[in-house]
């Protein structure tokens, strides 16, 4: 067997490390997608979030743009969105 990943550096899945509500609340299919990114960024603060994450978060092809978005959404509530 050949291992194609290194123990220990596989990304973490921010998802999985939720609480089930904070889980539920960020996964709800009644919001949009931009609901579901800004709710992720409310919950998961201090953390890098990976673009995969927002992928599967936004249901959308377009998660970074979800993310460029947060930031104007979020700034109001105090919250910094930081990205390239």
């Amino acid at each position: 067997m050949r291992w194609l990943v290194a123990v220990g550096s596989l990304p973490e899945n921010l998802l999985l490390h939720l609480r089930e509500e904070m889980r539920a609340r960020v996964l709800d299919d009644k919001k949009s997608g931009q609901q579901r990114v800004n709710e992720l960024f409310r919950l998961v603060q201090r953390r890098r979030v990976a673009r995969e994450m927002l992928l599967a978060v936004a249901h959308q092809d377009d998660g970074h743009e979800r993310a460029r978005d947060a930031r104007l959404h979020l700034r109001k509530e105090g919250i910094l969105v930081l990205g390239h």
